[in-house]
């Protein structure tokens, strides 16, 4: 992402609805906070963390977080699809801003 102009801040830290996420690759823009999840396969399989995973996404979806999933598999297969759809909607919302502190 940093050779394609975007600067994404790893493993950022949001409280959300009383509950704390790290986001995988969290994406600062003039008109809204973008979070880019990378599931492995394994971790990311089966009933209970697919129920995990929708908690979390309503979640950060009802604080305002715009989220993009990418298996492991996908983004070894289209890395430059990945980055390319991150890039499209950081620029719908307005841009990046930079890193949070």
């Amino acid at each position: 992402m940093k050779s394609a102009g975007i600067e994404p801040e790893r493993q950022f830290y949001v409280k959300e609805k009383g509950r704390g996420y790290f986001l995988d690759i969290a994406v600062f823009c003039r008109g809204g906070e973008l979070d880019v999840e990378c599931n492995g396969e394994v971790y990311h399989s089966g009933r209970e963390k697919a129920e995990s995973d929708r908690q979390r996404d309503n979640d950060l979806t009802a604080g305002g977080w715009r989220i993009l999933r990418f298996s492991t598999k996908e983004i070894k297969r289209n890395t430059k699809g990945c980055v390319q759809l991150v890039q499209k909607v950081t620029r719908k919302l307005g841009g990046e801003v930079g890193k949070r502190r």
